[in-house]
């Protein structure tokens, strides 16, 4: 069995993976890296524990304290210039996000062709796998809610209610919230366009992370969307023989 376990920057996700269907899923607060991660000791001992973290040095240390109470291997996931069929475009394969780089794992094993995968989460990433395997790039843009907030603490003179999204906002909390939200939706159809114009055909959007369901609802293209996409990505890599 694999404990996959992903820290962003705002949630803690893991799941427990016994090489066909996952056996129980969570989430904590990052915050409460310590604490989130401490409790997984109640869990059934794995064989080994998978780790991507962009949360910083509490998450890893916890985890570390897990394995070592545990007596597990630990899987740190590092993105490398070639792995599970994917390779890694970046000047320096070592700065991509383990979590960007999880996903496209993922997202290439699922769908073995040209994707843009966005994960929207408290910043959203767009990258674009080719029909190679290749990842060519991507960009990073705060997400809906970090737009929201920049926008309520540096501009005390709008509105801080809750919006709701309207093409024709006609108060300012509205026009705040369908603003954001449009930025990221025209970021995403900007990548479609573009790399559709490389490929000669669309890619697969796959879409992953808490404003998935907010992305897709208003992107008016098709796309896929994957719940768990980076954990699946963390347990492919940590079982490089079931990668194509």
């Amino acid at each position: 069995m694999i404990l996959a376990i992903d820290a962003g920057n705002t949630r803690i996700k893991w799941g427990l993976h016994d090489g066909r269907q996952w056996l129980a899923m969570g989430s904590g607060a990052t915050a409460e890296a310590g604490v989130v991660i401490g409790q997984l000791a109640k869990l059934d001992r794995p064989s080994r524990v998978a780790f991507s973290n962009v949360a910083g040095p509490e998450a890893m240390e916890a985890v570390r304290r897990l394995c070592s109470e545990w007596s597990v291997a630990l899987i740190e996931i590092v993105p490398q210039r070639f792995q599970c069929g994917v390779t890694n475009g970046y000047a320096d394969p070592h700065q991509l996000g383990s979590d960007r780089w999880a996903a496209m794992v993922a997202a290439w094993r699922r769908f073995g062709r040209a994707c843009l995968v966005v994960n929207a989460g408290t910043a959203m990433t767009a990258d674009m796998v080719d029909d190679h395997g290749r990842f060519r790039g991507g960009i990073i843009v705060p997400g809906h809610g970090l737009m929201l907030q920049a926008l309520a603490e540096r501009s005390s003179a709008l509105d801080r209610g809750i919006g709701r999204f309207d093409f024709y906002p006609k108060n300012t909390a509205n026009a705040v919230y369908s603003g954001a939200l449009l930025a990221l939706v025209g970021a995403v159809k900007h990548m479609v366009a573009r790399f559709s114009e490389d490929l000669g055909v669309p890619p697969v959007i796959v879409l992953a992370g808490g404003d998935a369901a907010l992305l897709r609802a208003h992107l008016e293209l098709p796309a896929e969307m994957v719940e768990h996409l980076v954990l699946e990505g963390i347990v492919c890599i940590a079982s490089e023989g079931a990668c194509p």
